[in-house]
């Protein structure tokens, strides 16, 4: 993509509002209540939304999973959206793989932080180029991917496995690969979050956090990947409501509570005009995130933060104020009307208006986003090609391959891979009860495919410190026990304990970490430690749990070996992340850390 192409205006007699329409990206991820006063899910446009981006010639619109529910509802969704605009639209989704996933009916393939494990670019590129296909053809043109940023701080509530790694080199090879994967099938990327959100311990869905590193850490870490997105002249970067003193000391007088609080990068001129547009020389398109996240909507009114967010560089305004039923319509039009008084009173802001609109109008143009399915092809044609597609047999088959590969053992006393046999007792532990269902499931499977009978058990255990007589004694009774974690960050555990107790009794045990590989820092009684890199969580950034059954799968091929000795899946994956003590620091597992069976 190159820009500055000179391409001719669709019109010439714009008017103002059509021009801050281009600007605002919105979300109508319900709509309406039903009886017991819950959100209803936006399945289908209704006239009102329909006449929304009519009436005020809305450029673009993000859907999220509530949004989406098939793949013959998604494609008419999408079509009746982009039908009410005379320009193309742009049509975004958050489709990272992995945990953030929002496709329900698509092939989730197996996240970044494994993708980094595998080392591999090409499977990088490989699981974007499946994303990116589904993503078209079901009629989406956007992707907010992939996640640039460097996952150096380890207790990251809200970045973790959704970082290729904390070496700023590594995330920048996958990411320009994954780049790739997604233009080759025609999606536009989005690289996030500029300028990192990777050393943080605030989730800025809950509030506003603080990158507090100094300018050369920032250049060498945090900016990095940007820097070399920018030299690759990558299509659109979204910006995170993070505060980087470093960069921009300005402090702005909270709204919630009159308080001093640092302004985000998302409204920094400093950092989005000085720094990005000007030093790294970036041209493509900016896009803040969601401006109704509590990191901005607690501290900065909605007008002011959609204002600010212009005058400092932004190019698309993400959800700026929440339209979920025909009561939010009025202040939706409150918004317009505030916009607009501010471009005849503000030459700066009408100026920043005029550039971004002129940005994204010839982007559209330059994009041929006239190619999409929704133009080229009837409903009918489009629905058909979509459901042949979508979570089809041969995507699958390339996501195992991949989740196989990023597979990583830490610790191996010898117990692993774990022959089946006929008559054996697995016992699985757990706190959550959905991936029990999933493990079990999964496991007999493979037992299936073994031509075994083995007996599985799951039980799903509290957060306590407390180990109980009958767990024990479940624990002593099993040929192998697998203890599964998703986010470890005490020692005061009850999988600690369990561990512990498995090694003091010499009952062979195998911890599995299902999310992030720290998990390991807050074991130190681990004798076998496998990362996976995602199962199932609560996807903060949706509100929803999500389900990896292709990781889970991954990694259990790689425990076991058949009854004839056959070795299910030799792991090859190589820790992408250094694992430090919780409380001293000190490096307990390297970078590229990993054992192989063979």
């Amino acid at each position: 993509m190159k820009f500055g192409c000179e391409c001719e205006m669709i019109k010439t007699d714009v008017t103002i509002k059509e021009k801050l329409g281009q600007l605002i990206m919105m979300d109508f991820r319900h709509w309406g209540c039903d009886k017991q006063e819950n959100p209803i899910p936006m399945t289908e446009a209704s006239s009102e939304i329909l006449s929304l981006i009519q009436q005020y010639h809305l450029g673009s619109v993000i859907l999220f999973r509530e949004n989406i529910q098939n793949t013959a509802q998604t494609v008419s969704l999408l079509r009746n959206l982009q039908s009410a605009s005379e320009l193309p639209l742009f049509l975004g989704v958050d489709q990272e793989g992995g945990i953030v996933n929002r496709l329900q009916q698509g092939t989730t393939t197996p996240g970044n932080m494994l993708l980094g494990a595998t080392g591999d670019t090409q499977c990088a590129e490989d699981m974007a180029d499946v994303i990116g296909a589904e993503l078209s053809v079901l009629g989406f043109n956007l992707n907010f991917a992939p996640t640039l940023d460097i996952n150096s701080n380890q207790n990251n509530p809200i970045i973790g496995i959704r970082s290729f790694s904390d070496d700023a080199e590594t995330v920048w090879a996958m990411g320009e690969a994954y780049i790739k994967g997604l233009q080759q099938q025609n999606i536009i990327p989005c690289v996030k979050h500029f300028p990192g959100h990777g050393d943080t311990e605030q989730d800025t869905h809950a509030g506003l956090a603080a990158i507090r590193r100094g300018k050369l850490e920032l250049e060498q870490q945090e900016l990095y990947p940007f820097v070399q997105a920018c030299d690759a002249q990558v299509e659109m970067v979204m910006v995170a409501h993070v505060t980087v003193p470093a960069l921009d000391n300005t402090m702005h007088i909270s709204k919630k509570d009159d308080r001093n609080v640092g302004i985000p990068a998302s409204l920094s001129y400093e950092i989005l005009t000085n720094l990005l547009r000007k030093k790294m020389g970036y041209q493509g398109l900016l896009v803040t995130d969601a401006l109704d996240m509590h990191a901005i909507s607690l501290h900065f009114g909605q007008i002011e933060a959609t204002i600010k967010c212009i005058l400092a560089g932004v190019d698309m305004a993400m959800m700026p104020i929440r339209v979920w039923g025909e009561e939010d319509i009025p202040a939706f039009a409150r918004l317009f009307d505030d916009l607009e008084k501010e471009y005849l009173n503000n030459e700066r802001f009408a100026s920043r208006v005029e550039e971004s609109y002129q940005r994204i109008i010839s982007f559209k143009q330059c994009k041929k986003l006239l190619e999409n399915p929704i133009f080229t092809l009837d409903d009918g044609e489009h629905i058909a090609k979509a459901e042949k597609m979508v979570s089809g047999q041969s995507h699958h088959q390339r996501e195992i391959s991949v989740a196989r590969k990023g597979v990583t053992l830490l610790k191996n006393d010898g117990l692993l891979p774990f022959k089946l046999q006929e008559g054996q007792q697995i016992l699985i532990l757990d706190t959550c009860d959905i991936r029990l269902g999933l493990t079990k499931n999964l496991l007999q499977k493979i037992v299936k495919e073994c031509q075994l009978i083995i007996n599985i058990q799951t039980q799903q255990i509290e957060d306590q410190e407390a180990l109980s007589e009958a767990l024990k004694k479940d624990i002593a009774a099993a040929d192998l026990t697998l203890l599964l974690s998703e986010n470890l960050q005490s020692l005061k555990t009850l999988t600690n304990v369990i561990t512990q107790f498995a090694k003091e009794h010499s009952y062979p045990l195998v911890n599995v970490a299902c999310n992030r590989p720290y998990d390991i820092a807050y074991l130190p009684s681990a004798k076998n430690y496998l990362c996976i890199y995602g199962a199932s969580s609560f996807d903060q950034t949706n509100g929803t749990m999500s389900k990896l059954e292709v990781n889970l799968l991954g990694g259990f091929e790689t425990l076991f070996m058949s009854n004839e000795g056959k070795i299910l899946n030799n792991p090859q994956g190589k820790l992408p992340v250094t694992i430090r003590h919780g409380e001293t620091k000190e490096v307990l597992f390297a970078r590229r850390n990993g054992l192989p069976y063979e």
